[in-house]
């Protein structure tokens, strides 16, 4: 599975990698705020993400109202 991290803090984005590695994800992007996730979501298409709630430019809630838009679920 592909995985997309959404964080602003570039220690937590490396500790969700550490934690992750285990479960043999395919980190596919890392994004310090919504929009640049936008665009990672759009062109790797993530099976999954993390999402930080508070973020500069686009905070996680925004983020994932506009994800929602580009990938509904079923």
């Amino acid at each position: 599975m592909k995985l997309l991290i959404v964080d602003d803090s570039n220690i937590i984005r490396k500790a969700i990698q550490k934690y992750v590695a285990e479960f043999q994800l395919e980190i596919v992007g890392e994004a310090p705020n919504g929009k640049v996730a936008l665009d990672l979501f759009r062109d790797k298409k993530p099976d999954l993400v993390t999402m930080d709630i508070t973020m500069p430019e686009m905070d996680g809630l925004e983020t994932l109202v506009e994800m929602q838009k580009l990938d509904p679920a079923p």
